[in-house]
């Protein structure tokens, strides 16, 4: 009640008798718990305040006491003595609230985005060389103000503004930065403009030192050096090579490459950045895309893809035969950045893992040699190794050519499962993509049941995981249209791992549960499938997709009564906190329904009725005669 109880002071302490406002001026002349304070600071700090530090909270407590008052409501002396202490410690600033915190609502500009349209281009840069931001006053606006209304202005018409870049040439790296993105933006949504003029730009740009000396500026009011502008330009080049509306003319192949390889050599990030911003705080992959050096990597290898479309076109073939020979300043970039010695960042080697199977497209002989770099198994490189594999099966489908050069790396990578639990930040669970790729590799043919690879890994993954392989193989069957080429293999596999199960149950309950999925498919007989899930229930006592089994049991009662009530007991028996149990009522009530009137599994019918209610739920009861 704080605030509400400043407010009646401030309101009121004039309607108040003469003696009550001296007990209520006694109260702040008193001061504040001393010891109280001493306590709560020891207790924060681990050491007692200083007299000095005392007799400062004491007049901050009294000054904003006497300031819910107010100066005018204060007797006169009493008005003197905040005087001294406002001179003192300054005006406090909203003593009616506890804590208070300023609100930012953003750069805020000097000029809207409807002035800026009405403006030309060569008014434009001429208000930004000569406009002049207030100095620090909190929420005026900024320089980052007025370049996101330019990004906006520059995104509606770019061609406008792409026509003029070269006019932006000696202006404020925010400014310049603003028209990149704003460029950058209108791409993205299918808009085009010329990029002669652009890329002159940009070339002016990575001319420029990195660093601006003796720029200071304060943060989010404008940017610190030429890095971000740097950046910017790698993603707008990066959207510039895809194959889209307002994609760069290839004959400015020269021009482009000047611009982007130096920015393959930007410092960031450093070391000291990869360790501060890095680690658990962001993973590799992520770390690549929001850094310059990063953003110049991921656009090299869109550009070798955009220089391979235009070969593709010109072939007869319909395909480039040479691969990176066509392209050998790419081929030089990727070369040096897989050198550790020049290249220790990580980021980096995550864009090679992003990429692989495109560095396959590219020059698969390339590849080929290069895996053992890009994903090195030398534990003294496992940092390396990790940073791109995780990347690689985090992004990347499972391709049959890669399988074949990286089928080491897949192996060193069932060896490593279990390795990742305590890591944060990942963008996706190593271990769950491994699984995924391993059994599209199986279904394709690609691996054999008893191949090392598919078998070490059945060996090292936990109960959680080898539930994860088979579950994603039942989704991928309700997915598939017409599967029946790989259903012989798919049952071997069931076969399999049920009778790895038999041998040791309690290990491989949530792996028979994965059964599930395979069940509600409908993809296999279902006199096969059904008697599948009888055994994986002795096992698991329950189904994953419980509800949408219970629904297919319904459907398949009337063929399969016998079996159909064996699932129905084990799930119900299996349901230990009883919640499942109510969403399966209807199915449940047409299931013991078919077999009450079927003589063979009336008995096992009724059993079940009686055990629900012993369990509370008399619904059923009504089926019994």
């Amino acid at each position: 009640m704080w605030h509400e109880y400043v407010l009646l002071l401030r309101e009121c302490f004039g309607k108040l008798t003469e003696e009550d406002r001296q007990t209520i001026l006694g109260w702040i002349s008193a001061g504040p718990n001393i010891e109280e304070f001493k306590k709560q600071r020891e207790k924060r700090t681990g050491s007692p305040p200083t007299e000095e530090e005392i007799t400062r909270y004491c007049e901050l407590w009294q000054r904003n006491r006497l300031a819910w008052i107010g100066l005018d409501g204060l007797p006169e002396e009493w008005q003197e003595r905040y005087q001294v202490l406002v001179k003192k410690h300054g005006e406090p600033e909203h003593p009616e609230f506890i804590s208070y915190s300023r609100s930012w609502i953003g750069p805020v500009s000097p000029k809207t985005a409807e002035e800026l349209k009405a403006m030309s281009v060569e008014e434009i840069v001429e208000f930004l060389k000569t406009w002049m931001p207030p100095r620090d006053i909190f929420g005026e606006p900024s320089p980052e103000g007025l370049g996101r209304e330019l990004s906006s202005v520059v995104m509606e018409d770019p061609a406008r503004f792409a026509t003029a870049a070269q006019s932006f040439q000696g202006l404020d790296p925010t400014y310049v930065r603003a028209l990149i993105f704003g460029l950058h933006e209108s791409l993205k949504q299918q808009k085009t403009f010329d990029w002669a003029s652009v890329l002159q730009l940009c070339q002016w740009v990575v001319e420029q030192p990195r660093e601006i000396p003796g720029r200071q500026v304060k943060h989010m009011d404008a940017d610190p050096d030429w890095g971000w502008t740097r950046k910017a330009i790698a993603d707008l080049l990066s959207t510039g090579f895809e194959d889209r509306p307002g994609t760069i003319p290839i004959d400015l192949r020269e021009k482009v490459w000047r611009v982007l390889q130096p920015l393959t050599d930007d410092p960031e990030p450093t070391p000291e950045y990869e360790k501060k911003y890095g680690g658990t705080n962001m993973d590799p992959a992520t770390l690549s895309i929001n850094t310059t050096r990063g953003a110049a990597i991921h656009a090299v290898v869109r550009y070798a893809l955009w220089v391979r479309r235009y070969f593709e076109k010109q072939s007869s073939q319909g395909q480039p035969e040479r691969g990176l020979a066509e392209m050998p300043e790419v081929r030089e970039v990727l070369n040096a950045h897989l050198d550790v010695s020049q290249e220790p960042s990580l980021a980096i080697r995550a864009v090679y893992g992003q990429w692989f199977p495109w560095l396959v497209l590219l020059d698969t002989q390339w590849a080929r040699e290069k895996a053992g770099q890009i994903f090195p198994l030398d534990e003294q490189e496992q940092a390396y190794f990790d940073a791109a594999w995780n990347t690689y099966v985090a992004f990347c489908r499972p391709y049959n050519d890669v399988f074949e050069i990286l089928r080491d790396q897949y192996y060193h990578a069932v060896h490593r499962v279990g390795s990742h639990e305590n890591d944060s930040g990942l963008l996706a669970d190593p271990d769950i993509r491994l699984a995924e790729h391993l059994m599209e590799f199986y279904w394709r043919g690609k691996l054999g049941l008893d191949d090392p690879l598919l078998s070490a890994f059945w060996k090292k993954a936990s109960d959680d995981l080898r539930a994860h392989a088979l579950g994603f193989v039942g989704r991928a069957l309700m997915n598939t249209t017409d599967p029946t080429e790989i259903l012989e293999r798919l049952k071997m596999l069931w076969e399999a791992r049920l009778e790895v199960a038999k041998q040791a149950p309690a290990n491989h309950m949530k792996e028979m549960s994965a059964f599930g999925w395979w069940f509600v498919s409908g993809k296999f007989k279902v006199s096969w499938a059904i008697t599948q899930l009888v055994e994986a229930l002795h096992i698991a006592r329950k189904a994953e997709l419980d509800h949408m089994v219970v629904e297919k049991l319904s459907e398949v009662a009337v063929e399969y009564p016998l079996k159909a009530m064996q699932c129905l007991k084990l799930m119900v028996e299996g349901d230990y906190e009883g919640w499942n149990i109510y969403t399966w009522r209807e199915h449940l009530r047409k299931i013991l329904g078919v077999a009450l009137q079927n003589p063979s599994v009336r008995e096992e019918a009724e059993s079940v009725i009686n055990y629900l209610g012993s369990r509370g739920y008399l619904e059923f009861r009504d089926l019994l005669p």
